[in-house]
């Protein structure tokens, strides 16, 4: 009878045990499998035959969706409308652009921020001359994320000459490791390997504090935060 009595608490211990060990591998395989989901989506990258320039993209070529934000009017009816746009969707792409001269970076001269349906808004702070209120909360809003590539160092540039605090902040060079998207992890490239388009840099370097922004500018401009905020919906589906 003892005998018995030990192999039936035997054979419960295996398999509590065995119970134990399965369950464990479940749980294992639950926090990790999205991960890899993840990764082997975005390792679907587009080879170079896939490659599409960014001008032949409808997408990123509609003039009417890019706004020139120049003032505070302006501004203020620019954030009204971000502010519907990410009761949908609370993610912007960011990015922002400057001169420099002997001395180094001058101040932001341009912030651009873009929703997920490609709305474009261009501010130029430069000609504002400060980050209005409205805009300063969106900004500091930690629920309404900002993606971007260095989008960290974008913030801390409107903080220290704008004393604009940040929050929300997602680096899409992050996102990419963790989808095992291969280097390097610039927007370009980024751009390149996840959404299969060809950027247009050749106005990266120009004038961001001119009287008037040609078209040239406008459109890069508002493409490099339109990029950011595809990328976000690549790399977080």
């Amino acid at each position: 009878m003892g005998d018995n009595n030990r192999r039936n608490e035997d054979f419960f211990t295996a398999a509590v045990l065995g119970a134990g060990a399965l369950f464990g591998a479940y749980q294992v395989y639950k926090r990790y499998s999205s991960t890899d989901n993840a990764s082997n989506n975005s390792n679907q990258t587009h080879s170079q035959s896939d490659w599409r320039d960014i001008n032949e993209v409808q997408f990123y070529n509609r003039s009417h969706m890019n706004r020139v934000i120049s003032n505070q009017n302006e501004c203020k009816q620019a954030v009204k409308e971000l502010r519907q746009a990410c009761k949908e969707y609370p993610v912007l792409g960011l990015d922002c652009e400057w001169n420099n001269d002997w001395n180094g970076r001058r101040k932001v001269a341009l912030l651009q921020l873009a929703t997920q349906k490609g709305l474009c808004f261009l501010f130029r702070l430069c000609k504002i001359g400060y980050i209005p209120e409205e805009l300063k909360r969106i900004l500091a809003d930690p629920n309404i994320r900002k993606a971007g590539v260095g989008v960290e160092t974008d913030m801390q540039y409107l903080l220290i000459d704008y004393q604009a605090d940040g929050a929300g902040a997602v680096d899409l060079r992050e996102m990419a490791e963790i989808c095992d998207v291969p280097l390097p992890h610039n927007l370009a490239s980024l751009a390149k390997q996840s959404l299969g388009i060809i950027m247009d840099k050749e106005w990266q370097v120009s004038d961001w504090e001119a009287d008037v922004l040609t078209e040239n500018q406008i459109k890069y401009a508002a493409n490099d935060a339109r990029v950011a905020i595809e990328l976000y919906k690549v790399y977080d589906y």
